[in-house]
């Protein structure tokens, strides 16, 4: 009996102790457990203000400079968590190999995804709605229905810069004003609609973006996938840095920015699938990499310059008098590109009376030039010689000393063989290309006839040009052709 006592006594003396001692290592593993926890509050605070100032930075504010330093101290706080976050995992995880009977109390992600399914698209699979809160999964949900939105906003985008594209090239071959202002004003409905586009892409893509990094960036926490977390994190400042080497260089910063950050997110969305074992996943993932990377966002983005168009006209002599009371003489109408010449005819104190002036249009009248005088002229001609014939014509109808004067990208010029000694006139030299595109030869010769095109060393040169806005045409008809030639305009 005293023996059996002993061994009653020992038995309970050991269930009591075992107690304790499972008391002491539960309390234990809630602490971990809790540190745990507090350490990934801690690195999910730091994201999201990290998510909250890329949005700043790529919103294009006018203190991007102060954003991206702020963007760096706190991206170097929050790997400092993350280092942080992987030692005190590390430490849990030693733990419970030294006491493996406590797995099956462990509160984590990585027993809840244990049973999950293969499917091609990435969130279907059961582990992220087996592993987030309703509300996570929804907003999950709605970024991908978000996504569809987004690839026909880039379509829209893509198509409009193509009728962008055709309707530069009927603005070149416009002669006359009226058409040239109807393509204008559609181009201008055209460049209207793709900001719009590109401001909603803008903000679907952000929304888009964050809900989906921080989703990601929660689950791979929790299921402690480092590098994954660490891919994101690169991916993300390759993207921005990409950003601000290419902006304004191309098509449109809106597609560019959104081609730099869905090709990073795609990696990493790859690296999560290799990482959880979905391979089909895998497979899909891999393939929309290739579809995205055929997005061509190095085109061009074609504009179309506005420009003067010059209205020539002939001296005519017209019976009765054109201009009266009613229909007064004009103002001169000057232009800021292009050359016009035009005949004086008078300077007068105050203004002539019409009976003087033979009956002559076009007339029109400044008071600009000649110490506020009143300069009256006639005609507009496109040559010299042009305007040689209309002194003859002007002379037989009596005016005494009609002056040939001529206006050059708006520059009022008197004394022609002056200007002709001093102006030698400008080239286009073009370095880059192999050679001139057909298209981009028929354009400047039809244009400017008078123009000469050769070839020196590796370089082309197109001359014979007198005046800037010429030259300055010509090289915006090569750049729009020839996108990766290089220009210069010289002043002969």
């Amino acid at each position: 009996m005293v023996a059996l006592k002993k061994i009653l006594v020992a038995s309970v003396l050991f269930v009591s102790t075992s107690i304790a001692c499972a008391q002491e290592l539960g309390t234990k593993l809630q602490e971990y457990e809790k540190r745990a926890e507090q350490s990934m509050q801690n690195v999910d605070s730091l994201q999201n203000v990290v998510r909250s100032l890329r949005t700043s930075y790529q919103d294009g504010t006018s203190n991007r400079d102060s954003i991206a330093q702020l963007l760096k101290r706190v991206e170097k706080q929050s790997y400092s968590a993350i280092i942080e976050k992987k030692k005190t995992d590390e430490e849990l995880e030693n733990f419970l190999k030294e006491h493996p009977e406590l797995k099956a109390s462990l509160h984590s992600v990585a027993k809840r995804s244990e049973s999950r399914t293969d499917l091609a698209f990435l969130t279907s699979n059961a582990f992220f709605k087996n592993n987030l809160s309703e509300k996570d999964y929804k907003s999950l949900l709605a970024a991908e229905k978000t996504e569809k939105e987004i690839s026909l906003l880039l379509k829209e985008i893509f198509d409009r810069n193509s009728a962008v594209e055709d309707l530069a090239k009927q603005y070149d071959n416009a002669t006359e004003e009226l058409p040239a202002d109807s393509i204008y004003t559609k181009y201008m409905e055209q460049c209207t609609l793709i900001a719009k586009a590109e401001q909603t892409m803008n903000e679907k893509w952000q929304s888009v973006y964050d809900n989906k990094t921080y989703i990601y960036s929660l689950l791979m926490e929790r299921s402690r996938k480092q590098s994954v977390l660490d891919l994101m994190e690169q991916s993300a400042a390759s993207a921005r840095e990409k950003i601000s080497k290419t902006e304004g260089l191309y098509l449109s910063d809106a597609v560019a920015s959104y081609y730099f950050f869905k090709t990073g997110l795609l990696s990493c969305e790859r690296r999560i699938a290799t990482e959880m074992n979905f391979k089909k996943a895998q497979d899909s993932l891999s393939a929309e990499i290739k579809r995205i990377q055929q997005i061509d966002i190095l085109k061009n983005k074609t504009e179309i310059k506005k420009r003067d168009f010059i209205i020539y006209q002939p001296i005519k002599v017209i019976r009765p008098q054109f201009y009266t009371s009613k229909n007064p003489v004009p103002e001169l109408t000057e232009y800021s590109s292009g050359i016009i010449y035009r005949i004086r005819i008078g300077i007068f104190t105050n203004r002539p009376n019409l009976s003087n002036l033979r009956y002559v249009t076009p007339l029109s009248y400044t008071k600009k030039y000649h110490n506020g005088k009143y300069a009256y002229f006639t005609g507009g001609f496109k040559t010299e010689e042009e305007a040689q014939q209309g002194v003859k014509y002007l002379k037989k109808l009596g005016f005494r000393d009609p002056k040939i004067v001529m206006w050059v990208d708006g520059e009022y010029i008197t004394d022609l063989a002056k200007w002709k000694e001093t102006n030698h006139g400008y080239s286009l030299e073009i370095t880059g290309i192999d050679s001139i595109c057909e298209t981009a030869r028929k354009s400047i010769m039809d244009k400017y006839p008078n123009a000469a095109m050769s070839k020196a060393g590796q370089s082309y040169i197109i001359s014979g040009f007198i005046s800037k806005s010429q030259v300055a045409d010509v090289e915006y008809i090569v750049l729009r052709n020839e996108p990766k030639a290089e220009t210069k305009i010289i002043k002969n």
